[in-house]
């Protein structure tokens, strides 16, 4: 059964309903209205709304979400690296700012497509990206309709499946399936990020290494939650440890600071010339 539907008894369930026989159970996505961390309203699908997170204290990575609220809105572009189901970055939609969504996982781009349109922010959103942002690019010809797609009105084609009620996690070294670009690139693509955010489950650094010449030229906010306790990062990504990402970002005039330290160290980097 396809998550986050209402069934005609009105039941609202992930799973087959146990206590009705409707004979056609799931009719319309179940959008909720949901006050993310006890400020921002905003319509998610009912697996993700009804987190604990956002409505009990200690909220989802609040010290992280009350900084970018300072300073995102009208007039940014934020690169959002690793959206997953993308309602931070519709978030970011909402306070004005025009995103760029990059997440590797086709299964979570229905759930961002729904989200985008149940709040009517499809318009914010600059370019999808279908794949993985890093340091090189992985290119074929046949990837570009798929996977890099100016949002005038046409999603990924992989955002026409099922909303989905949960996702894993993917790594660019287990994936060589799945395309690569540089933040760099995209930059060329639509316009210079004044903020990017990076989410990628270990790789934040080689992400950063992808984004030189927009960090050296145009000198963006960089929100990162460092991962520093996964056992597959000295493996998968030899040398990208927080010590090689602080010293990378302060090479390039950066100055950082921890925000908070909870599954994930997050950080931001502020250039003194930028915005």
């Amino acid at each position: 059964m396809t998550p986050g539907f209402r069934c005609k008894c009105g039941h609202e369930h992930f799973e087959a309903c146990p206590n009705c026989l409707c004979p056609e159970p799931h009719e319309e996505l179940l959008m909720v209205p949901t006050l993310m961390n006890g400020r921002w309203l905003i319509k998610l699908p009912s697996h993700r709304a009804y987190r604990p997170e956002w409505t009990t204290p200690p909220y989802w990575e609040e010290p992280r979400l009350a900084a970018m609220a300072d300073v995102i809105g009208p007039g940014d572009v934020v690169f959002d690296v690793g959206a997953e189901e993308a309602d931070m970055t519709c978030l970011f939609a909402s306070w004005g700012a025009e995103v760029v969504a990059i997440e590797p996982n086709f299964d979570v781009w229905p759930n961002m497509k729904a989200i985008f349109e149940a709040n009517e922010l499809t318009h914010k959103v600059l370019l999808c990206y279908v794949g993985f942002a890093g340091d090189s690019i992985r290119f074929r010809p046949d990837w570009v309709a798929e996977h890099v797609t100016p949002l005038d009105g046409v999603w990924p084609a992989c955002a026409s499946a099922p909303v989905i009620s949960d996702h894993g996690f993917m790594v660019i070294p287990e994936r060589p399936d799945c395309p690569v670009i540089t933040i760099d690139r995209l930059a060329e693509l639509v316009k210079p990020p004044t903020v990017i955010t990076i989410d990628s489950e270990g790789s934040e650094l080689t992400v950063l290494r992808g984004a030189y010449r927009t960090l050296l030229e145009h000198r963006p906010q960089v929100f990162v939650s460092v991962h520093q306790d996964l056992p597959f990062i000295d493996e998968k990504f030899p040398g990208d440890t927080g010590e090689k990402l602080a010293e990378y970002m302060r090479s390039l005039g950066y100055y950082g600071k921890d925000l908070a330290l909870d599954h994930e160290l997050h950080q931001s980097w502020v250039h003194p010339e930028g915005r």
